[in-house]
């Protein structure tokens, strides 16, 4: 299954997903792009189960509204630090 919106803070998912993928052992694919000035995200879940995307999704959405209140666009690089640039599974365009 995959999903392509626009996020407030698109290096954020990046972030939390590779956090999140070293935390539950699962493959979730996430990549930014910016669409005429706005920044979208596309998350592929691949075959992680039910229960973990829900658990992805609500989190990522709080961290979105919390990070929108805050004004910031990303979370902080020590507890959620970026995936190394040979990654596969995160990309920026």
């Amino acid at each position: 299954m995959k999903l392509s919106r626009a996020f407030y803070a698109d290096i954020a998912v990046i972030q939390f997903t590779h956090w999140f993928n070293n935390q539950n052992n699962t493959q979730i694919c996430a990549y930014a792009e910016y669409k005429e000035g706005v920044p979208f995200v596309e998350i592929d879940f691949k075959d992680t189960s039910k229960e973990l995307i829900f658990k992805y999704t609500f989190r990522l959405g709080e961290i979105q509204n919390e990070l929108s209140q805050k004004e910031k666009y990303s979370l902080d690089y020590l507890k959620y630090p970026l995936p190394p640039k040979e990654d596969d599974k995160y990309r920026f365009d």
